[in-house]
């Protein structure tokens, strides 16, 4: 097993009786994203599905972290190759990373990221991604911490008022 320690910390890698644990984390991780994308759904179904299908494919990576022996949170990242660049080389994008309150503030981001940019090199993958909201100070200074920089930045303006989905 893949374990990364601390006195306090442990990571390890993620296996199908965590799904739950995922679906908890994912749904708390859609509720804050969607102070800042009003329109963004969640299917707790789908997330199940596509959690179960990618848990133990090689090109998904989903790390545990414990704090004090409680799990408090998790990583996922995938690779791809991009179609768009010139190169057949994977790209990895970290897609979430995902820490209770109570495990904030305690630099268990870096760690997780770090493990993630070692997965990242092992597969050959030749950069790393993460998209963040703008809004998220706490993860934009955890990832220049390790040497990240800004590439490409969306912006939005609303053009009418929207209407949400029954």
């Amino acid at each position: 097993m893949d374990v990364q320690n601390n006195e306090e910390i442990k990571i390890r890698i993620a296996n199908k009786r965590d799904v739950g644990l995922l679906l908890q984390w994912g749904k708390k991780m859609y509720e804050i994203e969607k102070q800042y994308m009003p329109l963004l759904k969640y299917s707790e179904v789908e997330a199940k599905e596509r959690y179960e299908s990618q848990i133990n494919n090689p090109l998904f990576y989903f790390l545990i972290v414990e704090y004090k022996d409680e799990p408090v949170g998790y990583l996922y990242a995938h690779l791809d190759k991009v179609d768009y660049l010139e190169t057949d080389q994977k790209q990895c994008e970290i897609e979430v990373i995902y820490l209770d309150e109570k495990a904030r503030g305690k630099k268990i981001s870096p760690k997780l990221i770090n493990k993630c940019i070692e997965w990242a090199k092992q597969n050959n993958a030749f950069e790393i991604k993460a998209g963040i909201f703008t809004e998220n100070t706490a993860s934009k200074k955890a990832f220049e911490s390790l040497g990240f920089s800004a590439q490409h930045i969306t912006y939005t303006k609303e053009l009418k008022k929207y209407t949400p989905l029954p």
